[in-house]
């Protein structure tokens, strides 16, 4: 194949270069046809117009496969030598040496190619889980493949291709198999379905040929503790009452069963597996309580109130002061629970181990409980610490136990009233159950609507501790008796068998409420009414669930709720490591206020004046315009 091209140069020379340069060539290579010169150039100078023509002896080197052998055919001058690779499964040696990329070749060059023979391999990988109750078996087989070089018709550039001509599958057993597990000392519990589809498959995916037998656990020590619920039935037993439940010397408080011992079980190399020894029950004998000999039963042994704190048990009196709590007798101290059941009065001390509940208020004097503190009226100018449980529960089931009965007591005298006009007056003249219940409300069940409206409200301020909303089936409920005995709710009532109904969901869902919160309510709380120019610390929460709190200092390990009407923190620091939730902060003369949080937390405001300042996490606010607050952590 012959190739040109025409070009201008000042001589001859100068075209032939050029010439070179546009066909890429080598100078020699080229044959000069003079199409055009200038008339008066000096000899060998002037313009000229050449056709520069590729000899034919330039042309490229080819190699080809003919046979599955390498033909080389050597270039013409100025013209490229062929190139060959080997494609995949292709071996090739250029003068006995191997050859992995692209290489000129010629035809003096000593040039060997050959299709790639791959042998076959089997690999069985076996792997015992580090407990032994268990092992997989990966089985991977690659045939044997043998290659031929196919032909290929000659070019400069050619890549050696291989067919694959032969494939056979190397031969696997089960026996083959058996014998590697055998190998690894795998003898017990195989699966020898398992085992024939891990060789069928032959990709490596792992597949689990043996399984051991798992020791049986073992069954672990329990305590009994009897008096628990002995002692809920009788303190919930008279509503309006606050009874203390109490033992006598010799009574039975807990019972402790031993563990028994698990079963062996087995590996897949069959050697014996024990199980875990049994874990055995702590119970642990405190302040007036003893063993029997054979350490399984725990009795009291003296006159007094059994307290279970985890695996301690104790018996312990409760100081009970009838009325109001004053200075004169010097500090209150005592290891248990404490009762006021009036006020207490300017420079009282009390310190207790247990709970402290004052039922007035106090008035410049300093709590400090082990549990939590609950105040029924203000607190003013007093200092009180709390690290216990919360007294909430007690104050909220003395109303509802209350109402429960009264609610019960209403609907029977309506139905009896029911019976009994129907019986007067026959089926022509019926009433309605709404008039026969309004009867009723205005007769000796007076009271029953407050208890109601004063059970609801407590419930609402409890659910701000362990978290009941509005859909809760107890509130619910409540709200549905509210509306029934409050004005003349009572006149659109369906019918009293909805309200029988409604009456007994409430206590069910009052008992089962009682029990799931009394076990998940945590910490110490202190709450109260209305708080002024106080210090309050607790590891729990803060509650102040009437007007609010002003000028004090709270520190709170679980959180600080203050929602009252107006439900205000005006003036004084929180510092909470729990969530902060207020309706009013700060106050319109920026009194200086101060709520912290940790991160994570949130503090939430209905309205913030000016001159609060709020640290939540690494967040450092200041409130500069009257706004809501709901600020989280960080």
């Amino acid at each position: 194949m012959t190739r040109e091209v025409v070009v201008e140069g000042n001589s001859l020379e100068e075209a032939r270069r050029a010439a070179a340069v546009a066909l890429g060539c080598a100078p020699e290579c080229l044959l000069l046809e003079v199409l055009e010169e200038s008339e008066d150039r000096p000899a060998g100078h002037g313009w000229l117009r050449v056709r520069a023509t590729l000899s034919e002896e330039s042309v490229d080197g080819l190699a080809g496969v003919s046979g599955g052998a390498l033909v080389v055919r050597d270039p013409g001058p100025g013209g490229r030598p062929a190139v060959v690779t080997p494609g995949a499964h292709v071996l090739l040696w250029v003068n006995e040496q191997p050859v992995k990329e692209s290489q000129v070749v010629l035809s003096t060059d000593r040039v060997r190619v050959e299709g790639e023979t791959r042998e076959p391999e089997s690999a069985i990988d076996v792997t015992v889980a580090p407990d032994g109750l268990s092992c997989t078996l990966s089985v991977r087989r690659r045939p044997k493949e043998v290659y031929a070089i196919e032909d290929a018709p000659p070019a400069n550039r050619l890549v050696i291709r291989a067919r694959l001509v032969e494939q056979e599958l190397p031969p696997l057993d089960a026996e083959q198999v058996l014998a590697r597990l055998a190998a690894a000392g795998v003898t017990y519990g195989i699966d020898h379905e398992a085992l024939r589809q891990a060789i069928e498959r032959g990709d490596g995916t792992p597949v689990v040929v043996a399984r051991g037998t798992p020791p049986e656990p073992p069954v672990h020590g329990t305590v009994e503790f009897l008096f628990v619920d002995k002692q809920r039935a009788y303190e919930e037993g008279t509503p309006g009452e606050r009874r203390v439940f109490s033992v006598e010397p010799g009574e039975v408080l807990a019972v402790k069963t031993p563990g028994q011992p698990g079963r062996p079980g087995k590996d897949v190399h069959g050697r014996e597996l024990a199980p875990p020894p049994p874990r055995e029950a702590q119970l642990r004998a405190g302040q007036g309580t003893a063993f029997r000999e054979d350490g399984l039963v725990l009795v009291a042994t003296a006159v007094g109130r059994p307290e279970r704190r985890g695996s301690l048990v104790t018996v312990v009196p409760v100081y009970l002061i009838p009325g109001n709590a004053d200075a004169r007798g010097g500090p209150i101290k005592f290891r248990g629970h404490i009762t006021v059941e009036g006020d207490v009065l300017d420079g009282v001390v009390i310190e207790a181990g247990g709970n402290v509940q004052v039922k007035g208020l106090v008035a410049n004097s300093t709590i400090t409980a082990g549990g939590g503190v609950s105040i029924g009226g203000n607190v003013v100018g007093s200092r009180i610490k709390g690290g216990g449980v919360a007294l909430t529960w007690e104050k909220w089931d003395t109303f509802w136990q209350e109402a429960a009965e009264m609610l019960e007591e209403l609907v029977a005298a309506a139905w009896q009233l029911r019976r009994h006009w129907e019986s007067l007056k026959g089926e022509d003249q019926r009433i309605t159950d709404g008039v026969l219940l309004q009867a009723c409300l205005q007769g000796r069940y007076r009271r029953l609507p407050g208890l109601v409206e004063q059970s609801a409200a407590l419930l609402e301020e409890l659910g701000q501790v362990i978290g009941l909303d509005a859909e809760h089936p107890l509130v619910v409920h409540l709200a549905y008796l509210r509306r029934c005995l409050s004005g003349q709710g009572c006149l659109a009532i369906a019918g009293l068998e909805e309200l029988e109904a409604r009456v007994r969901a409430a206590k069910e869902e009052a008992q089962a409420l009682k029990e799931s919160a009394q076990e998940a309510v945590q910490g110490a709380q202190i709450t109260a009414s209305y708080v002024q120019n106080s210090v309050l610390e607790t590891t729990g929460q803060v509650v102040i669930g009437g007007k609010g709190c002003y000028n004090c200092a709270i520190y709170a390990g679980a959180g600080v709720v203050v929602d009252g009407s107006p439900g205000a923190f005006r003036g004084g620091q929180i510092i909470s490591k729990g969530h902060v939730r207020v309706r009013q902060l700060g106050s319109e003369a920026e009194a200086r206020t101060y709520v912290q949080v940790p991160r994570n937390f949130y503090i939430k405001a209905g309205e913030a004046f000016p001159g609060v300042l709020l640290k939540a996490g690494s967040k450092l606010e200041k409130v500069t315009a009257r706004m809501s607050v709901n600020l989280l952590g960080e």
